[in-house]
């Protein structure tokens, strides 16, 4: 196996990973059990920084991110206060990605 079929298939499966990521994170969006919705996109998010690294895993957390922020069900709690939404949501992520980097 050549150099550019290695980067081919590292790239089409964090692509791939990256797209369910997304789908995951959409649907876990209208999935709620009372107050509590579940988050489905940890999976595919752990099992990128497992066998990609941990770069890979940070990349696929920030777009977990934008689809959370850009979710409609966010936009009760960004209208109060940005700010405070955005150190919210930012101390939530970076927690997960530390924690899920300090295990590899």
């Amino acid at each position: 196996m050549n150099k550019n079929s290695k980067k081919i298939k590292k790239l089409v499966g964090i692509a791939s990973l990256a797209a369910l990521v997304a789908v995951l994170q959409v649907i876990s969006n209208y999935i709620t059990f009372g107050e509590v919705s579940i988050t489905l996109a940890l999976i595919p998010m752990v099992v990128g920084a497992i066998l990609y690294g941990p770069l890979t895993g940070f990349g696929l957390g920030a777009l977990m991110g934008v689809v959370i922020i850009t979710a409609p069900s966010t936009a009760t709690f960004l209208n109060f206060n940005f700010f405070c939404y955005y150190c919210i949501m930012s101390f939530k992520d970076i927690s997960c990605r530390f924690s899920l980097w300090m295990d590899l």
